[in-house]
């Protein structure tokens, strides 16, 4: 093959893998999907490691984001979810019962998003002091029952993260914009 031959083939090549790259670039980015995670658990995993995601959207757009995320909130001990707009702010606590079978603990609380900004700070950093040495989820419920939540029972808790939290989310459908943010204690 003469090297005129290979000159000319190159940058043919060349611009097909370019635009080979540059279309799947396209895919990956524009699919709805491009969100995916799994969660460890166990408390003696996830009270030393406690997991914090947020995510911003308008409600579809974290509903399908959340429906990505395999949380494995069955097998978990505390988990909690906190959505956010500019108008108002919902928290749901889940607490696995200490002797199973049993009720798992509800608890729910709405109010203002200065609160709801408060209460994730004054947890995150609750978070950074108990460094794994005391239980995160007991320590939370202490912090969420400051608030004055109403408490309920289940006996059958959710093991999806569209299950625990799609009804928080549907109550926000007509916001433009929210922010949720999953808590996964221990």
């Amino acid at each position: 093959m003469s090297s005129r031959r290979l000159r000319v083939q190159f940058p043919r090549i060349g611009a097909l893998v370019v635009v080979g790259v540059l279309a799947s670039c396209q895919t990956s980015c524009s699919r709805g999907d491009h969100f995916h995670g799994v969660s460890p658990v166990g408390c003696r995993i996830s009270a030393w490691t406690p997991e914090v995601f947020s995510f911003y959207g308008d409600p579809e757009k974290v509903k399908g984001k959340l429906s990505q995320f395999e949380m494995k909130l069955a097998d978990r001990r505390v988990y909690m979810f906190m959505v956010e707009s500019a108008e108002s702010s919902d928290i749901a606590l889940f607490e696995r019962p200490v002797n199973e079978p049993g009720s798992w603990k509800v608890w729910r609380w709405k109010g203002q998003p200065a609160d709801a900004r408060k209460f994730r700070e004054t947890e995150t950093d609750e978070i950074l002091t108990l460094q794994g040495k005391d239980c995160v989820g007991q320590e939370t419920e202490k912090l969420l029952d400051a608030l004055n939540p109403v408490k309920q029972e289940t006996s059958t808790p959710p093991s999806t993260a569209s299950g625990a939290f799609n009804d928080v989310l549907g109550s926000y459908a007509t916001r433009p914009y929210i922010q949720a943010t999953v808590f996964l204690l221990c």
